[in-house]
Order: C-alpha cells, then structure tokens, then sequence
C-alpha cells in the first residue's frame, strides 16, 4: 500500500509544525489516528551539510510511519541533498516548503518568498525530484499578494516536473493568518490539479476538518493549529461526539511528558511548558495549576503533580 492509499483511508493527516511537530507530538497524533505526519520543517544546507547536529529534528521512531521530512530553503544543489538524506534515513516521501510566511525565514529568500520566483521554485522542485525516488510535494500560499495569487502557476509547474502531491494554504503571505483562507481557491486547484491535493488553513476543531473535507473534495487535510490545540482533533473526527474528560487530558499530559523527558532530557522540564496550558483547558483550577507548573523544575516533582491533578480538580484546590 502506498503512502496516498493509506492517506485516503483516512485523510486527516498532521502539519509540519516548527517547535511543535518533534518525535513525541508525532507518535500522540498517530496514537489518535493521523495517517501520515511530519517533521518540523528543517533548513535544506544544514540537513545536506550538517545532519549529524540537528539529529532531534528528524529521529523518529518505527511506528511513526508513514513520515515525511519538510525541507525550506532556496539552493537547488543543497535541496538534492538533503533530500537524498532524508530517503537514505528511511522517510517515506518529502516535502518543499514554499508557503512559509515568517519573516525569518522569507527575509531570507525562503519560504513563501519563492512563490515569487517560479523559475527558482522550478529548479529546486527539479533537484529533489531528481535526487530520490519517494513522493516530492511542494506546500505553498495563494502567492505573495492579492496582485499574485499564483497558486495554480505552481500547480502546473508542479505537474510538470515530477510532484506527486500539493498542500495549499488558502491565505497569501501578505495575510499571514489574518481573515479567513479563501477554501474556494482549495475547491479550484482540486478540480484543476492533477496531484493529489491536499486542504490547510483554518483547521481549528474536528467539524472545520469535516467540512473542508466535504466543501473542497481535496484528497485530504493537513492539521496545523488544531492539532496544536488538541492532539485529540484526530479522535474527534474518528469518533463525533467524543470529548476527552479532565482525566484524559492529563493521561496525556503525563505521557507527552515522560516521552519528552526520553527525547530530550531535562529541557523536557522547559518545553513542555507550551503544552500544560493546552492540556489544563477547562480545568477550574487551570490558571493556578499552570502557575504551578511552570514553578517546577524538578523532573519528579512535575510527575506527581500531573499524577495528582484528577484528585485535585475533584478538591477544587491546589496543592503544589
């Protein structure tokens, strides 16, 4: 069974996501059902020049496969490369990020900024189709402007030259995420492109997966800040209905946790910092336990304070 076949059993898969989309918060959305998931997006001359520094943004474990490596960047050579590297590592297919809108990294001439040189974005797209033999995709914005709105140039380019599949974004870079993406460009390039299309943008709870899903036709859709949110977003659509109780929360919470503290050791302390709130959501003590957490620094002592919080919820107290 191929990577698309396995998508299209259930076509809700997880965003790459920088700071976010590390082995641990992978291996949670595969427990709840994404079919296929991503690394953060990593830069194309470090993965080509020096992989053996930044090993923690790729290392991944077997079971999250289906998995998929996002490269950035803007040289061609250095593209080839580093995807050449993430098959030899045993990824099943690689995507070239063009819809990046940071101004870190456009500033640089990566990201969304090549959906203002096609010709540039065509040569890159040539190196790593070149260079291996899993799927190439490409993710990208509606262009750079409203006077640019080019999605569907990088479609054709993309059919083109190899692409396998194609993730729009349906804001261009000058909205960043203001207003609302515009899922009729989706309902377009799904009608019009011959990849297999997949729909972001907007996709903050299980019903806007849903709806996507059924308004656009794309063959799937790709979860950013609503798997962010909510790890659980993938349940939701599986199951409609289901809400994870407080105790689920903080299960998950203890295990996101303990995996962090294997992946990363005592940062883990730190990192998890940016999960507590999310996972303490509607808890009625939520604001004070947060407090509390971000107090510990004591690897132990953050343990039994997640194994306790169910107890203290029912308390209506907090005891750190």
């Amino acid at each position: 069974m191929n990577i698309f076949e396995r998508i299209k059993e259930f076509p809700y898969v997880l965003a790459p996501l920088a700071g976010y989309t590390d082995s641990p918060f992978r291996k949670i959305a595969k427990r709840f059902g994404a079919s296929f998931v991503w690394t953060e997006m990593i830069n194309e001359h470090t993965m080509a020049r020096y992989h053996d520094k930044i090993e923690p943004l790729y290392r991944y474990d077997e079971e999250e496969h289906p998995i998929g490596m996002q490269l950035f960047g803007k040289e061609p050579a250095l593209f080839g490369e580093a995807a050449a590297k993430a098959q030899a590592l045993g990824f099943d297919a690689v995507d070239i990020n063009f819809g990046c809108p940071a101004r870190a990294v456009t500033n640089g001439g990566s990201g969304s900024a090549m959906m203002k040189d096609i010709k540039k974005a065509r040569e890159v797209v040539k190196a790593v189709v070149s260079s291996v033999t899993i799927p190439v995709g490409i993710k990208i914005r509606s262009g750079w402007d409203d006077n640019n709105r080019n999605f569907m140039d990088f479609n054709a380019m993309a059919e083109d030259n190899g692409v396998s599949f194609i993730c729009l974004h349906p804001r261009t870079r000058s909205q960043m995420f203001k207003g609302h993406s515009n899922w009729d460009e989706l309902k377009l390039l799904k009608e019009k492109s011959k990849l297999f299309v997949l729909g972001s943008g907007d996709i903050m709870t299980a019903a806007d997966a849903l709806r996507m899903k059924k308004e656009t036709g794309v063959d799937a859709v790709m979860i950013a800040r609503g798997a962010m949110n909510s790890p659980f977003i993938f349940k939701e659509i599986k199951e409609p209905g289901f809400q994870p109780s407080f105790r689920e929360r903080i299960d998950l919470a203890s295990y996101h946790y303990e995996e962090m503290l294997k992946y990363k050791g005592h940062k883990a302390v730190f990192e998890m910092r940016k999960y507590f709130g999310r996972y303490l959501k509607g808890f009625d003590n939520a604001v004070a336990a947060r407090v509390a957490l971000f107090k510990m620094e004591d690897e132990q002592q953050i343990r039994e304070f997640l194994r306790r919080l169910p107890e203290i919820e029912e308390k209506g107290e907090i005891a750190g």
